[in-house]
């Protein structure tokens, strides 16, 4: 049974709530693509023309020139 804001590999669990933040984590991958991430709770940044059925729920997305794509 997985509880709210864990991962994990294996058997082994990790609790992610200590990673909770108001604000969105960003980083830029070696293609200089812009990732935007929250965890646990949705993305607070706004998003660009994304795809998905409910946008309050994407809890991340990379910038595209076309839009953005959520990644969970």
């Amino acid at each position: 049974n997985e509880q709210p804001c864990t991962a994990h590999d294996g058997d082994d669990y990790y609790d992610l709530s200590s990673l909770k933040s108001s604000t969105d984590y960003r980083f830029k991958s070696p293609d200089d693509y812009e990732f935007v991430l929250n965890i646990c709770e949705p993305v607070i940044s706004d998003m660009w023309v994304i795809k998905v059925d409910d946008p309050m729920i994407v809890g991340g997305f990379p910038h595209h020139e076309c839009g953005d794509v959520s990644i969970g």
